[in-house]
């Protein structure tokens, strides 16, 4: 088999595209199925919520990254020499649509992710949850935790005290319920570095994220990767 080496640019461009390689060798309906399918295969593990356990989240990753390593090689198998050459003019078209496709899905897929698949990733920006949550650490929380069940004692949550405030990482410890709806007791697991309800009382569960079921990874520390919390 001999490559036309003319095609080697796209090919290399291809690498950054979901089912880029296909529409190097004029093949656009299998090009545009390669970002339908990666939505498909996050669907599932969101719906059988698999994607907020750390095996389910690094298998759907590695999933997504095999889907499209697996279309660039097929692609790239379709290139013979009696392959039909395609206009290189035709080509970048079709490569831009895939462009505007993959983006518009990934960039829609990530705004709406804690709607549309229930779960969101937050940074952890102090010491206040330390040692259990770390400065820099990336965590999945999983938003429908509480669409049909109560939080409970021990529960990591997410939670804003306002519509427009900042979001916060504090452990559960305490539930009551007021006039106005639930009220939740919230504290850090390193009290003296942890502004809490210690400091500014009760929060109602109105603006409850969600519930943090594990630490993806770390900017500061590289050890903590897929680490369960306690």
């Amino acid at each position: 088999m001999q490559i036309n080496t003319n095609r080697i640019p796209s090919l290399i461009l291809a690498l950054g595209i979901p089912g880029g390689a296909y529409c190097v060798f004029g093949k656009p309906y299998k090009a545009i199925m390669v970002p339908f399918l990666g939505l498909v295969w996050v669907c599932v593990f969101s719906g059988l919520r698999w994607v907020v356990t750390p095996e389910g989240f690094t298998i759907m990753l590695v999933g997504l990254l095999t889907l499209h390593g697996a279309s660039w090689v097929a692609g790239w198998m379709l290139q013979r020499e009696n392959t039909k050459v395609t206009p290189a003019w035709r080509r970048g078209l079709m490569l831009l649509v895939l462009v505007l496709i993959n983006g518009g899905m990934i960039i829609s897929c990530h705004t709406y992710k804690s709607q549309w698949f229930g779960f969101d990733l937050y940074q952890i920006p102090s010491d206040s949850m330390h040692p259990t949550l770390q400065r820099g650490d990336i965590v999945m929380v999983n938003t429908w935790a509480y669409d049909t069940a109560s939080p409970t004692i021990k529960d990591i949550l997410i939670i804003k005290r306002s519509a427009s405030g900042m979001a916060l990482a504090k452990r559960l410890t305490r539930i009551r319920t007021a006039v106005a709806g639930t009220e939740l007791f919230l504290e850090g697991d390193n009290p003296n570095r942890s502004v809490d309800s210690r400091r500014f009382g009760w929060v109602t569960d109105t603006y409850l994220i969600g519930k943090v079921e594990f630490v993806w990874f770390s900017f500061v520390e590289p050890r903590r990767v897929l680490r369960s919390i306690d």
